[in-house]
């Protein structure tokens, strides 16, 4: 029997066939979901109460995934959110994804050029992801006037130098981004599989307006994911019909805990913004957070009189942040603190 399957093996092998490992990982190498010796168990079981009620059954799938999927057992999240080709899509009149699986990029076209938010993990996703995806979508990209990065992570930051240098593009970061990105910079530049952060450009202050061929975005900094999370809001239209779009720049948990407090407290303050701006529709700059994947899958398929899947309403999209901050203060519980203390 040994000899037949080491026969079947080399068969294999030489038909171009798949690897086939001949030993299984040792149950040891298995990873493991997180421990949190630190919580409170029954505080820690009030706050998931409490997250999932507000999520009720339309948020139920954000609910899992924050609260527990990747607080749990985060390579669960990663297994979704893997580098892979997605294919772009006009989602609004003006606003197309023009990303990939791991991570998003938004371009939002205008009479007066384009606005690109963040850049993907480096030049040759920049160079061979998003611009053939906007030249699919019959966007010009030597019309980019501007790139957006909404923090300073590579996967975001990437291939913004390259943006910049082939088509005169400006950046647009928050201060407190653009030191971090500076700094990385001088410390090397960051993980390998990331391109070094561009040198400072344009530099955008919390509250600030940039319009651009009539089109009014509002941009606020809301620290917590990094230093200097740069978040917006802007209207876009579905078939003429007008709607408010929240773009919160950040909502991965901070790996301090600490760092929880302040990032509850800018969604916090987001959610009231967004509520004064009636916010109505989502977009996020990972798939896995607004659901991008399958709302572009329903809007291939999209039948006369059918809803945009990105428009999810201003009692849901503040929902949404609740859950999000009601999980981040889940976490502060695992980690043994006070999820009711004030942001320092």
């Amino acid at each position: 029997m040994k000899a037949l399957r080491t026969l079947l093996l080399v068969s294999l092998a030489a038909l171009g066939g798949p690897a086939i490992s001949q030993q299984a990982p040792a149950i040891g190498d298995f990873p493991r979901p997180a421990e949190f010796p630190k919580e409170d168990p029954v505080l820690a079981a009030e706050y998931l109460a409490r997250a999932r009620a507000v999520a009720g059954d339309d948020l139920r799938a954000d609910f899992i995934h924050r609260c527990i999927t990747d607080a749990r057992y985060r390579q669960r999240a990663n297994a979704l959110q893997f580098d892979g080709m997605l294919g772009p899509a006009k989602v609004f009149d003006q606003l197309y994804f023009v990303g990939q699986n791991a991570v998003s990029a938004w371009a939002l076209d205008t009479p007066d050029g384009i606005i690109v938010f963040d850049a993907l993990n480096n030049e040759a996703e920049a160079r061979d992801i998003l611009v053939p995806a906007m030249r699919q979508m019959g966007l010009d990209p030597a019309r980019i006037r501007y790139v957006v990065i909404t923090h300073s992570h590579g996967d975001h930051y990437g291939g913004a130098a390259w943006l910049r240098e082939t088509y005169r593009a400006r950046l647009v970061s928050s201060d407190l981004d653009w030191k971090a990105m500076d700094e990385l910079r001088r410390d090397g530049g960051g993980p390998a599989r990331f391109a070094p952060p561009p040198a400072r450009d344009l530099t955008i202050a919390d509250g600030e307006v940039l319009t651009l061929g009539g089109t009014r975005l509002q941009f606020f900094v809301t620290p917590g994911h990094s230093v200097g999370t740069v978040s917006t809001i802007f209207p876009v239209t579905d078939g003429g019909a007008r709607h408010m779009v929240g773009f919160f720049g950040g909502f991965g948990a901070p790996r301090d805990p600490l760092q929880r407090y302040v990032h509850i407290a800018s969604m916090n303050r987001f959610r009231q913004l967004a509520g004064a701006a009636g916010v109505d529709a989502m977009i996020a700059n990972h798939p896995l957070q607004d659901g991008a994947f399958e709302k572009m899958e329903l809007l291939r398929y999209r039948r006369p009189g059918d809803g945009n899947p990105f428009v999810i309403g201003r009692d849901r999209y503040d929902r949404y942040l609740q859950v999000q901050m009601l999980c981040s203060q889940l976490g502060l519980v695992r980690a043994g603190l006070n999820p009711e203390r004030q942001a320092p």
